[in-house]
């Protein structure tokens, strides 16, 4: 078999080339259209950026950071009553014979329960001011003091009068400033326990009966406590 002859240089081979090649391949021509024009069929969309609650993504980044108002709507507190009545004192006679004998350290002990730091650091000190106060006053009527008639008080004249009375009046003082806390803690405990009451009848109980309602505020803080370990069991 004779080799081919080889192929003109107008293909782009030399002319003395012996070896045979394949005919070159005809190149694909791209297809015309008719001037004219036209639409694209799937144009190109700018994604739409990402919703993002509470930011702000149409600024350009870093976002600045919106916070939006949240609606409030009021919770309605259901209002109930004291576990223990007023005259069950006797549920806890320990502690009903404490408050009798030694109310100022009762008072204490709920305040503590109640966790009334603040209350309970101010009872402290005004208790032994008090006790302090009376105790002094006392010292001085029997040592100067005369039975005048009914009654045995020191004399008008003598040095140590204007003092028994200036210890009298800051005794007093001080009862009063007593008698404010405690009807500050039982109107706290009232109000964080949700319980019915105002501040005018929280203020006659301890008036008229501060024994009954002290110890009605510590069954109230010991059943609370008492839930609340019920609860996490």
């Amino acid at each position: 078999m004779q080799p081919s002859a080889p192929y003109p240089a107008q293909h782009g081979y030399p002319v003395d080339s012996k070896q045979p090649y394949p005919p070159p391949q005809p190149m694909m021509q791209q297809a015309q259209y008719p001037p004219g024009n036209y639409p694209q069929q799937y144009p190109y969309q700018q994604p739409p950026p990402p919703q993002v609650y509470g930011v702000d993504t149409t600024s350009p980044p870093p976002y600045a950071t919106t916070i939006a108002p949240q609606p409030t709507y009021p919770v309605a507190q259901v209002l109930r009553e004291w576990h223990r009545d007023i005259c069950g004192c006797f549920n806890d006679v320990p502690f009903c014979l404490l408050t009798m004998v030694l109310p100022c350290i009762s008072e204490c002990i709920v305040a503590k329960k109640a966790k009334l730091q603040q209350i309970l650091i101010a009872l402290i000190f005004l208790y032994f001011g008090f006790f302090g106060t009376s105790f002094l006053e006392g010292c001085l009527l029997a040592v100067f003091g005369e039975e005048t008639g009914e009654s045995f008080q020191i004399p008008t004249e003598s040095p140590f009068y204007l003092p028994s009375q200036f210890l009298s009046v800051i005794n007093g003082i001080i009862g009063l400033i007593i008698f404010a806390f405690l009807v500050s803690m039982r109107i706290k405990i009232r109000e964080s326990r949700n319980i019915v009451g105002t501040s005018l009848g929280d203020c006659c109980w301890i008036f008229w009966c501060t024994s009954c309602a002290t110890c009605q505020q510590y069954e109230e803080l010991k059943f609370a406590e008492e839930d609340d370990t019920v609860q996490r069991c």
